[in-house]
């Protein structure tokens, strides 16, 4: 299902569009939201799947996002969209945040992802690269932890994961920049700080940590990062420096490394057509980075996943789903 990430000025301006759009004068709890855009479009939880396209739901055979009106989730479950309100309604969308210019009020905006776009020829853009449920591939970012100042790391489990493993980071006699699994939970730690009674779940999230915070999804976790108790090795992804072990079953989406507050690594899953290698091309360096373990990657989606959704309102767009969610569920 897709979450809702705004504040309560929005939830009002939303509330407002949908009574105008229904011609009635009830009041909306977030929680009655989505039941109440569905009843605007007409959709049932039946049309999973399906879009607008010329004002008719369509169900898709093939992934297009890149045309207004048009978007497949064959690889997504779970997804409507359809809040054409009789027809009045545009779904419009591109690879960048919407303009005030863009669209009229009542229109959605889906934003998508186009990694390939970002790099050089030659290259071949994904929205992510797994390792399945046979550990071994890992990427060695070639930059030691106490040079780093902050990090953001987008990623998710894909199934089930067994004790002290690591999709990130550097442990050193008991220093640490760690994000990964022990003692059946999940945990971010930089210097031994951090929250470290997480769930273990399937969604994407996003560690982001800076000289002063620690967030997670966009929220501060009220943990402050001890950057003087942080090891000197290098930072690994899908594997830490120190206890060994790549971890499987998990998947990565980008990874963005600051130094003294300049970003010195901005990695981006890709393929390599030359040789058709999967890794990451750092955007910063012009860099590509290959498989430093065994096995072998698993690559992602193709550039083109969703990953914002908007609704235009006196004129501004809203979120109704944060950056982290690769689907759009408007109509259960």
């Amino acid at each position: 299902m897709a979450k809702v990430m705004t504040d309560e000025s929005n939830y009002s301006a939303i509330a407002s569009q949908i009574r105008s759009k229904l011609g009635v004068s009830t009041r909306y709890k977030p929680s009655e939201m989505a039941a109440a855009i569905g009843s605007i479009s007409g959709v049932s939880s039946s049309d999973n799947g399906k879009v607008v396209v010329d004002g008719q739901l369509t169900q898709q055979t093939s992934r297009s996002v890149s045309q207004n009106g048009t978007y497949d989730t064959t690889t997504n479950n779970e997804v409507v969209v359809n809040v054409s309100g009789g027809g009045s309604t545009n779904i419009l969308s591109g690879s960048t945040v919407p303009t005030a210019s863009d669209g009229e009020d009542g229109d959605v905006y889906l934003q998508y992802t186009d990694n390939t776009a970002l790099l050089p020829s030659g290259y071949i853009g994904y929205d992510s690269l797994l390792v399945g449920n046979s550990a071994g591939p890992y990427i060695d970012t070639d930059i030691t932890t106490n040079l780093m100042d902050g990090f953001e790391l987008k990623f998710r489990f894909t199934d089930a994961q067994t004790n002290d493993t690591w999709i990130f980071g550097n442990w050193e006699s008991y220093k640490d920049t760690l994000i990964g699994c022990y003692g059946g939970k999940w945990r971010i730690m930089v210097g031994g700080q951090g929250p470290t009674n997480l769930d273990i779940d399937y969604d994407i999230h996003v560690a982001k940590v800076d000289t002063g915070h620690i967030y997670l999804d966009g929220v501060d976790t009220g943990y402050v990062p001890n950057w003087s108790n942080v090891p000197s090795g290098k930072l690994l992804l899908f594997k830490d420096t120190g206890h060994n072990t790549p971890v499987k079953n998990a998947e990565v989406y980008r990874l963005i490394i600051s130094s003294n507050g300049t970003t010195v690594r901005d990695m981006v899953p890709c393929k390599r057509e030359s040789d058709d290698k999967l890794g990451f091309y750092d955007l910063i360096n012009d860099v590509f980075y290959e498989n430093a373990g065994s096995g072998s990657f698993i690559a992602g989606a193709d550039a083109g996943s969703i990953v914002s959704a908007y609704l235009k309102v006196d004129g501004s767009w809203l979120p109704l789903i944060g950056q982290d969610i690769t689907d759009v569920n408007l109509g259960d």
